[in-house]
């Protein structure tokens, strides 16, 4: 998900990029495939900051991971950080295990970065 906030003419445009990660144990079998997907698009997020030009816009880019155990674990691998910061996600960062509470991370997700 993007959106893009302009104020003025001589500001920079605004692109908020929230990429939500389903870390629950049934993503096990799909860690990589997750993992490939999630890089992929921040290389998406990437050429398309590098073609619109360090001049016209800025790209920030929130990864926010979540599953559910015997406690909610839910957790930003890195939250509005320019794309030429962001790092590639290795299995290091992306751990899948618990249940799945999808609408509880979407909403809470959404609601904090609305603030």
């Amino acid at each position: 998900m993007a959106t893009e906030k302009k104020t003025d003419k001589n500001v920079k445009t605004t692109v908020f990029n929230l990429i939500i990660l389903d870390e629950s144990g049934s993503m096990s079998g799909l860690t990589q495939q997750t993992i490939s997907g999630c890089n992929e698009t921040l290389n998406v997020i990437r050429s398309a900051q590098k073609e619109a030009g360090d001049d016209t816009r800025r790209s920030l880019v929130s990864i926010f991971a979540f599953q559910n155990g015997t406690e909610i674990r839910s957790r930003y691998l890195c939250k509005n950080v320019p794309i030429e910061q962001v790092k590639d996600i290795t299995t290091a960062d992306y751990r899948p295990w618990g249940n799945t509470p999808l609408y509880d991370a979407i909403g809470s997700t959404l609601t904090d970065l609305e603030m």
